[in-house]
């Protein structure tokens, strides 16, 4: 989750954006048991901008990885 979180902050970077500038984020999780650890990743990137979330179950992603995301943010 973390390292997720890093590669947004470079791609938000990269386009005159920023995480306050979030709106939306669906986090596609591989396994429900990693929530715990997603939402307290999540609350420490964000701490009190609260962007709308939407967390889906699924059986895997590609290549393996535990948690994919896909962010809409306001940008100039």
């Amino acid at each position: 989750m973390r390292q997720v979180l890093a590669n947004l902050d470079t791609v938000l970077k990269s386009v005159g954006s920023d995480r306050s500038r979030v709106l939306r984020v669906t986090a596609f999780v591989s396994d429900v048991s990693h929530w715990p650890t997603v939402n307290r990743v999540w609350a420490e990137f964000f701490g009190d901008h609260k962007p709308a979330r939407c967390v889906v179950p699924v059986n895997e992603l590609h290549y393996g990885y535990a948690i994919e995301i896909e962010t809409t943010a306001a940008c100039d």
